[in-house]
């Protein structure tokens, strides 16, 4: 699982730091986390502050949490 995930939503900045990254789709923009966002932005990144792959699977679904999103990990890895 961590393997297809992290390469679905996470990476990596030079190998010093987890980001969160995925592409905002347009009907996303509806959503409250995005109503503020421009509808030319097509990626959300946001650092999770953690070398740790561990740390970052966590911090990864606290901040989608904090997005009122998730993953459904039934469809998201292959």
């Amino acid at each position: 699982m961590g393997g297809s995930l992290s390469q679905l939503y996470l990476t990596e900045n030079g190998g010093t730091k987890y980001y969160l990254m995925f592409h905002i789709k347009p009907r996303m923009h509806g959503l409250p986390a995005f109503k503020q966002t421009p509808a030319n932005k097509k990626n959300h990144k946001e650092s999770l502050r953690t070398s740790d792959l561990s740390q970052a699977l966590e911090k990864m679904t606290e901040a989608l949490a904090k997005l009122d999103l998730c993953i459904d990990t039934k469809t998201a890895v292959n």
